[in-house]
């Protein structure tokens, strides 16, 4: 499947995946990874995390930004940046995450408007409210990471992002998943 290294400390696995750590920008306004943007990232210390996505939100109360809002209620969102939806990768690849009008920080505290990633390999999303478990089909993130390695078995992958709180509990709205098959060779 996978190999995560490091982890949110949610019991001792064989790590599947590597997680990578990459610069803090913020995005305001756009989603400074879309090329059509004209936003200019900001470089951010590490807890002030704030990125862009491309998953609209359904909800029309989401539509209006508030400094304040709940992760239930933030406009923000979620999204895979690479590989883009059905790309041929090898068998090991980087996989890039971005997110908009949302904090990236690491696991533990729950902090409205914030929380951390995790891709889920070939299995479907958590339903809202519940914790987002550990194991191979489901990659933690709780370090705030956005870039990962992972090594998958040649074939057809789908590779769900879920965007979840402190304590790995998955946010309720679409704007909070992302989803891409890609085809490893």
């Amino acid at each position: 499947m996978a190999l995560l290294l490091g982890g949110c400390g949610l019991g001792v696995r064989k790590p599947l995946a590597t997680p990578t750590a990459i610069p803090t920008l913020a995005f305001p306004e756009s989603n400074a990874l879309n090329p059509n943007s004209e936003a200019t990232p900001t470089t951010l210390p590490a807890q002030d995390a704030g990125h862009g996505n491309t998953a609209a939100s359904e909800s029309t109360e989401a539509s209006t930004p508030e400094a304040t809002a709940t992760p239930e209620a933030a406009t923000g969102r979620v999204f895979f940046v690479e590989p883009a939806d059905h790309a041929v990768v090898p068998r090991t690849f980087t996989v890039v995450m971005g997110v908009e009008g949302l904090e990236v920080q690491p696991a533990g505290e729950v902090v409205p408007g914030a929380g951390h990633m995790h891709i889920l390999i070939d299995t479907d999303f958590i339903p809202a409210g519940e914790v987002i478990p550990s194991d191979e089909h489901h990659l933690h993130f709780g370090d705030g990471s956005l870039e990962a390695e992972l090594t998958l078995e040649p074939g057809e992958h789908v590779l769900r992002l879920q965007f979840a709180d402190g304590a790995h509990r998955a946010l309720e709205g679409e704007q909070y998943r992302d989803e891409i098959t890609v085809t490893v060779e």
